[in-house]
């Protein structure tokens, strides 16, 4: 009797040995916290500062500091286990800071063609690629879930926005709706598209 539970016990030790430890969610949370924080910040030093976008400096404030909060927060929230409840404020929190950038927009036109502003389009987009892209590799790790994919697809394009938000001159509603707000639904649609073919490491939630 003792032999055998001697045998089973090397067995559940050599199986042990054979699984990899799992990574803390919160490894993954802080990799996309530093990746959302490091592309919002870094393409924004390749841009002069402009002011004229919004009307008034509070109101851009606002509007930034609830871009970095989506950002930060959202790649937190988008792993962390049982954040739904922030899940759900970090949706809210994103649509309310969509409401600021349109309504405080100044109305300043640079002068320039409509559609000579879809560089901003394509720089958000380009700014999003890496996050975007850690973002659904780390999602892997759980079963599908559309708001957490959500979360994490506004969080990590969060930071080009950031970038267009503080650096555009360009103040015009259809230039912010097209090129700056659009894209950032893009950004998220793609999240949940990608997460719905990539399969998953594990079901649990």
């Amino acid at each position: 009797m003792n032999e055998q539970l001697e045998a089973i016990r090397r067995a559940a030790q050599a199986e042990l040995g054979r699984t990899p430890r799992v990574r803390a969610w919160w490894v993954d949370a802080l990799t996309l916290v530093g990746v959302n924080a490091l592309c919002g910040l870094g393409w924004s030093a390749f841009f002069s500062l402009h002011l004229e976008q919004h009307t008034g400096p509070l109101v851009r404030a606002v509007g930034a500091a609830g871009l970095v909060l989506v950002a930060l927060l959202g790649a937190l929230a988008a792993v962390r286990p049982g954040g739904r409840p922030l899940r759900v404020v970090l949706v809210g929190l994103a649509a309310a800071t969509a409401l600021v950038l349109v309504g405080a927009a100044s109305g300043h036109d640079p002068g320039i063609p409509f559609l000579g502003g879809a560089g901003c389009g394509v720089s958000e987009l380009v700014a999003s690629v890496l996050p975007l892209g850690a973002s659904v590799w780390v999602l892997t790790r759980f079963a599908p879930d559309l708001l957490r994919t959500l979360v994490a697809g506004l969080a990590a394009g969060a930071g080009g926005l950031v970038t267009l938000h503080l650096h555009c001159p360009n103040g015009t509603l259809s230039h912010l709706l097209v090129f700056h707000l659009a894209p950032w639904v893009l950004v998220a649609l793609a999240a949940v598209g990608l997460r719905r073919v990539l399969p998953s490491a594990t079901w649990a939630p």
